[in-house]
């Protein structure tokens, strides 16, 4: 960035020589003319450049501060096992699984009102029991990156952008950091088990004002990708600009619009 100070002195300088702009320094042939126009022609270039860092532009055409990127986790940069393995661990249908799952087991855990023991013990409504460390074992095997995600994700950091999760999740976010070191490019600041987001779930209001109030922005500042369009739908109603993931290719295809640079 330009100081103040010293922008207000080269400027003073310039004033004191009747040169208000580069349009005005051809009218006079001398050194001194010449090289203040040098310098002021390089005062604008770098004014433009440092601008064009500071700031992108929406697609209403007005410019903007650089966004804060705010990711779900969960089948929108890994793939989430539980509706494709754990109905095949259990030899069972999804269908056939959750008529006999408890319908509250797991969301309190991911509210983090109950620990993994409490959500196994009471993973069916009939409290039958099954293979625990088999379940756990077949969830982290199968944790892995959503195609082309990883990659996105290190250009994004690599240009500088804020990135941080807000996910319905439980604990088990651990494993995943574990197995895909998420957090060397996303921070795990969301999540619905922990920290300023606990016991919290999207789309509910306060989950959002709760992520906008701690990154200490305001909600226009900040851009949610979530493959759930009843989530998108919520942070547009919490005044955040929504992006419905579908994949990363298309996913590049809405930041490149709201004109995001990497």
């Amino acid at each position: 960035m330009i100081s103040q100070t010293s922008t207000m002195g080269f400027l003073s300088d310039v004033a004191c020589c009747g040169l208000g702009g580069p349009e005005n320094v051809c009218h006079d042939h001398s050194p001194i003319a010449a090289r203040l126009g040098r310098n002021m022609n390089k005062f604008h270039r770098k004014i433009g450049v440092t601008q064009a860092v500071e700031k992108s532009v929406h697609p209403n055409g007005r410019s903007q501060r650089r966004p804060i990127l705010v990711f779900d986790v969960m089948d929108t940069i890994v793939m989430d096992p539980f509706y494709t393995v754990v109905p095949q661990f259990f030899g069972m249908t999804m269908e056939e699984l959750f008529k006999v799952k408890h319908p509250q087991s797991w969301l309190l855990f991911e509210r983090g009102l109950i620990d993994e023991k409490q959500m196994m013990d009471n993973f069916f409504s009939d409290g039958r029991d099954f293979d625990k460390a088999g379940l756990l074992k077949t969830m982290c095997e199968n944790y892995d990156y959503v195609a082309n995600m990883e990659q996105l994700l290190k250009r994004l950091k690599a240009a500088g952008y804020e990135m941080h999760t807000c996910s319905n999740y439980p604990s088990w976010y651990k494993l995943i950091e574990n197995k895909l070191n998420l957090s060397s490019c996303v921070q795990w600041t969301f999540v619905s088990c922990d920290g300023p987001m606990k016991g919290l779930r999207k789309p509910d209001v306060e989950a959002y004002n709760t992520m906008v109030e701690s990154l200490g922005a305001n909600p226009e500042d900040v851009i949610l990708v979530d493959d759930r369009e009843v989530n998108v739908t919520g942070a547009s109603k919490a005044g955040i600009d929504g992006i419905w993931f579908k994949s990363a290719q298309e996913l590049e295809v809405e930041f490149k619009r709201r004109g995001l640079t990497y």
